[in-house]
């Protein structure tokens, strides 16, 4: 490819001193065939001399003033060789001979314009690649099947501390800590017998190594790309090393808050229930009332507590998942009477239909719970009236049952449903902002979904579903 030359100076330096070079070249060599024409009259042999003349500044190196220049001259040398030789007579044979050679000539020039025309798309084709790839912010870097480093912009070469240029040509393990060097030759083969636009290493930290010997954590794209039908594949690398920081502070931050409130809230749990049964004194119903409001409310706070560390756990990649078999129907009908309740204090109608005859599934009972409070959360902050949660076998796959979470709002966005679900490179963790709450997000949803062997997926329809998939036991 074109795009790959290192210096587009100094190629058009030298492709400047080689247009003046041949242009006199061939301008010196008709000017001998012109006196050869004319002196020794060998005109079948001149002639063909000048239309090679012609082709070979066209086919050798040509630009559009030289392509005129050589057939401009060709033609006028032509016609006065005809003078020279016929003076004023009319020889018909000699004089469209002559005009056939001017013909082709001017033939061959054309066709010349048009390879300069194709050349010049080409090259503006090339330069606004060279400018899209040179502007991101992200490190662009271009393997072959080889893994050797073919095209790598200026943000890698920053990133990985190599000078210009020396990049290119080095194999892509030049950039990787060697003890990484075996599993990722494995990566790459898996890839290559199924390349697709996907994130590099899910679930696992990816390290980078820079040219002074220093690692640091990246974020890694990976794109096939086919050029002349050969699979190149394109990587954008992002540094998280910023990122990384900011999630040890949050994690400490939570793990400090999660701890130091376990162990008030279980005194003022106790103290609760000490009160609810009666041994501080005689509690009247409408106290009972009071108390058990009090009780929810920490119960509550109590099960935030815990889905944070949870989460936290999950999202570290400490959380060992455990399939086995579960039976839902008490699972949502607890969880769903605390959804009720939530759904009281807003106003909201919640809805659980679950059939006592639903079958078990195989699942991790406590990732379970996770993404269906997850689901509820974001239910409850976008629903007018009502909320519904039901699970039943699946109609199109008997083997499977689907858990749905229904609210009547205004339902997900395209734009959010493909960054969501679409987005190979999305960093899914742990967030904590003024459209999510305190929550695990979708994102972490679709990760705990996948790491239990289920699906998950979303339909638009009088509001917003949000589907879960298990394989029944």
């Amino acid at each position: 490819m074109a795009m790959l030359s290192h210096s587009n100076k100094d190629a058009k330096n030298q492709d400047t001193w080689l247009v003046v070079f041949i242009l006199l070249f061939f301008t010196l060599l008709s000017l001998v065939l012109f006196m050869i024409d004319c002196l020794i009259k060998i005109v079948n042999f001149t002639n063909g001399f000048y239309i090679l003349i012609c082709v070979a500044i066209i086919i050798i190196h040509a630009n559009k003033r030289s392509i005129i220049y050589i057939t401009a001259l060709i033609t006028f040398l032509m016609i006065a060789g005809y003078f020279i030789h016929h003076g004023y007579v009319f020889n018909q044979d000699a004089f469209l001979r002559r005009v056939v050679l001017v013909a082709v000539a001017w033939t061959v020039a054309w066709l010349g314009f048009f390879n300069i025309r194709i050349q010049e798309e080409a090259n503006l084709l090339e330069q606004r690649f060279q400018i899209i790839f040179e502007s991101t912010p992200n490190a662009l870097i271009l393997v072959n099947q080889d893994t050797r480093i073919i095209i790598a912009n200026n943000q890698a070469k920053k990133m990985f501390l190599y000078p210009q240029h020396t990049l290119v040509g080095l194999k892509i393990n030049s950039l990787i800590p060697a003890r990484f060097h075996s599993s990722h030759h494995q990566g790459v083969q898996g890839y290559l017998n199924k390349p697709e636009t996907r994130r590099m290493g899910v679930g696992r930290d990816l390290k980078g190594l820079r040219s002074d010997g220093t690692e640091f954590p990246v974020e890694i794209g990976l794109n096939p790309l086919y050029i002349n039908n050969t699979l190149y594949i394109l990587a954008s690398i992002i540094d998280i090393t910023d990122r990384k920081k900011l999630d040890e502070i949050r994690d400490h931050f939570s793990g400090i808050l999660a701890h130091e409130l376990r162990t008030p809230l279980a005194v003022v749990s106790g103290i609760i229930d000490n009160l609810n049964d009666g041994m501080e004194g005689p509690v009247s119903e409408s106290q009972k009332q009071i108390i058990g409001i009090a009780k929810d409310n920490l119960d509550s706070l109590h099960d935030i507590i815990n889905h944070l560390l949870m989460m936290r756990r999950f999202d570290k990649g400490n959380y060992k998942v455990k399939l086995q078999k579960n039976d839902l129907v008490q699972l949502l009908k607890r969880i769903g009477l605390g959804f009720f309740r939530l759904g009281q204090a807003q106003d909201l109608n919640v809805i659980v239909d679950v059939p006592e005859a639903l079958p078990a599934v195989i699942c991790d009972m406590a990732l379970l719970k996770e993404v269906i409070y997850n689901l509820f959360s974001n239910a409850l902050r976008h629903a007018q009236k009502s909320i519904v949660l039901k699970a039943c076998v699946m109609q199109n796959d008997t083997s499977k049952v689907c858990i749905t979470m229904h609210d009547d709002g205004p339902g997900m966005s395209e734009k959010s449903m493909k960054e969501i679900f679409h987005q190979p490179t999305q960093k899914m963790h742990l967030s904590v902002n003024e459209h999510d709450g305190l929550g695990l997000g979708l994102p972490l949803c679709i990760e705990m979904m996948a790491s239990q062997n289920g699906k998950i997926w979303v339909e638009n329809q009088n509001g917003c579903s949000i589907h879960l998939a298990f394989p029944i036991a």
